[in-house]
């Protein structure tokens, strides 16, 4: 959908950010989220909402919920997700 180069630099740690972000994106290279690939690049936005970009698997996921009480678990969501993507390969 956009440019691989303007991927690339996305998903790359600004020289600031302690490999947190890259481009306005978060990234996954530290291991936030610890059952996704590190190669995940991510918006965070209100309440929850979050675009996730995981290009070792193709993969987009979009949550439009809100964040539920006590805290809506982003990892356990996403090693579900993946676990049934690569289940079915």
């Amino acid at each position: 959908i956009f440019n691989e180069g303007w991927a690339k630099y996305t998903a790359t740690p600004t020289n600031t950010s302690d490999g947190k972000y890259g481009a306005h994106f978060w990234l996954n290279a530290s291991g936030t989220f610890q059952d996704v690939p590190r190669d995940m690049y991510f918006c965070s936005g209100y309440q929850g909402q979050m675009i996730l970009i995981i290009p070792s698997l193709d993969l987009v996921v979009v949550r439009m919920g809100l964040k539920e009480s006590p805290e809506f678990n982003f990892n356990e969501i996403m090693k579900g997700i993946i676990s049934s993507i690569n289940h079915k390969k």
